[in-house]
């Protein structure tokens, strides 16, 4: 309420003097006095506040109502008892009779010790107790009633809702047995029925909770984690991701043991990729009895690469790979020397050199080496890797016709530019898929610049997928009906309005409402705006810096 600044009063004002509340001054100070005199200020709220003029006569604020504050002299006995006759009897009382109660009490305590004393008097009071009494229960209990009121209805209710709960059970157990009473029996019913509900909702929460936390203990410690364990860790934190605030407030830690093991995860599955990359160049080598002087050049990259490796990465390159890496480089040394051998190593350098050409560029130096081929004896031509042949003809098919070929995992499409589009997973029933910067086949490296029409299409098990740096054109429908996929992780920089037309469209679980898709840090804003008008449409679908 505002407060009011009391001015004019003087000792000639007579009783019921009213003052209008445009005519006094507004301040910011509060009134917390028992007695006031002229020019204090009060909330305008409070009633039965004894007022002091210059004149010393006794005022007392009855009333504040409709703009208007009634000042009364200091009560008498006759005025007192009618006050009081005015009361409604104490069952009749409620909360609302308070204002009139102080106001009366008011009056009491400026009675004479012989007004007190007066049978009247006497017999006001004791109404005026008991209406008094009757009025503080009706507060305590609606007050009460309010905080049940204030709960949700039982089937709305929540594990969320306990602290509310408990205050408003709380309150109510404080009251009185009489108090209890004025409590309406459809109250009381409810706070009964939101109890139940709520500690229904807290035993759910609760096995909801051990479901998550028996994935979370099932995993391995920081220590021991592998890239094996990616499967397991992705089903423990989207299981985690779906629980409710409540729930995994049961489950304290486990958000920071997740992203502890994640961090471990990832860092192991760079290790291993980079061993598998080392192993797999070592099992593209011919086998001993195979090996020329010709292949000295790429057991020397092979031997250079897994001599970069970490040690953490060389031990997960097996003893077979290196003992085989080993046996090679000793068959080319055996070999390497003579004049036939020297023929034959100059042509394999030869078709050894078409695989360094840029993708679509080798034409001429496929035509060289088969010359040099040709050239060859049949002795020259025995000391050949019996690959050499083979590779010297699929290069030749490479550069006269288009054509589609399986490459690790995956399917890719030779274009017009020589570079490739990744066509679609080997396996549609994987659960993950990495679209990768270059491929190497038969020797060649092919630039991977595209993801192809429909390329995830109907692979419902896919979980998420890495995108490389240089994808410049994702395909219409690439991820049409993949109800399981909640990630994609796009590295590239290079994607623009025109090149990603409805690539998002039908994709992702619960139809793009659960996916997340992560890009470099300074592309969140931009891809945003255009995957979301390419079929990224759900507002729950977000887009984040990776």
């Amino acid at each position: 309420a505002s407060l009011i600044k009391v001015t004019g009063l003087n000792s000639s004002d007579s009783e019921n003097t009213m003052i209008d509340k445009s005519a006094v001054v507004i301040t910011a100070a509060s009134y917390k006095k028992d007695t006031a005199k002229v020019g204090d200020t009060f909330d305008t709220s409070v009633t039965g506040v004894k007022l002091t003029t210059a004149g010393a006569k006794k005022y007392y604020i009855a009333t504040y109502d409709k703009g208007k504050l009634t000042v009364i002299k200091s009560a008498t006995a006759e005025e007192f008892v009618k006050a009081v006759e005015k009361l409604p009897t104490a069952d009749k009382a409620t909360a609302e009779n308070r204002t009139a109660v102080d106001a009366a009490k008011t009056m009491y305590e400026g009675l004479s010790a012989a007004e007190k004393n007066q049978a009247d008097v006497k017999s006001a009071k004791t109404k005026l107790d008991a209406v008094d009494t009757a009025v503080t229960n009706h507060e305590k209990a609606d007050a009460a009633d309010a905080l049940i009121k204030a709960l949700p209805d039982a089937k709305d209710a929540t594990s969320a809702d306990r602290e509310a709960l408990d205050a408003a059970n709380e309150a109510y157990k404080a009251l009185t047995d009489e108090q209890k009473k004025m409590v309406p029996d459809a109250d009381r019913e409810k706070l009964a029925q939101v109890e139940a509900a709520v500690k229904a909702a807290e035993k759910a929460d609760q096995e909801a909770a051990a479901v998550v936390k028996s994935l979370i203990d099932a995993l391995p410690s920081v220590t021991e984690a592998t890239a094996a364990d990616r499967d397991a860790l992705t089903e423990a934190q989207e299981a985690y991701d779906a629980l409710t605030p409540e729930q995994k407030k049961l489950l304290p830690g486990a958000e920071a043991t997740l992203e502890a093991l994640d961090e471990v995860i990832t860092a192991a599955e760079t290790d291993q990729k980079a061993a598998d990359a080392v192993t797999k160049m070592i099992n593209a080598l011919p086998d001993p009895e195979d090996a020329t002087a010709a292949d000295r050049g790429v057991v020397d990259e092979a031997k250079a690469a897994l001599d970069k490796l970490t040690p953490a990465q060389q031990k997960l390159v097996s003893q077979t790979a290196k003992d085989r890496l080993e046996a090679v480089d000793e068959a080319v040394k055996s070999k390497e020397g003579g004049d036939d051998q020297k023929a034959a190593d100059a042509c394999m350098e030869k078709i050894e050199a078409i695989k360094k050409q840029p993708a679509g560029k080798g034409k001429a130096a496929t035509e060289e080496a088969r010359a040099a081929y040709d050239a060859l004896t049949d002795a020259q031509k025995a000391l050949l890797p019996k690959s050499a042949e083979s590779q010297l003809i699929a290069a030749e098919e490479a550069y006269t016709k288009d054509r589609t070929f399986e490459c690790g995992d995956a399917m890719y499409k030779v274009l017009p530019s020589g570079n490739v589009s990744f066509n679609r997973p080997s396996d549609t029933k994987c659960t993950s898929a990495v679209v990768p910067n270059q491929i190497k086949k038969n020797g060649y490296l092919y630039k991977v610049v595209k993801v192809s029409i429909g390329a995830f299409k109907n692979c419902e098990n896919l979980k998420w997928v890495v995108i490389n740096k240089n994808v410049g054109a994702i395909g219409k429908y690439a991820f049409k009906n993949t109800p399981s996929l909640t990630k994609i992780n796009i590295k590239s920089r290079i994607l623009k309005t025109g090149k990603v037309v409805s690539a998002f469209a039908s994709g992702g679980k619960n139809n793009g409402t659960k996916l997340l898709v992560k890009t470099p840090s300074a592309y969140v804003d931009s891809y945003e705006s255009l995957f979301k008008g390419e079929g990224l449409l759900n507002a729950e679908a977000k887009v984040q810096a990776a």
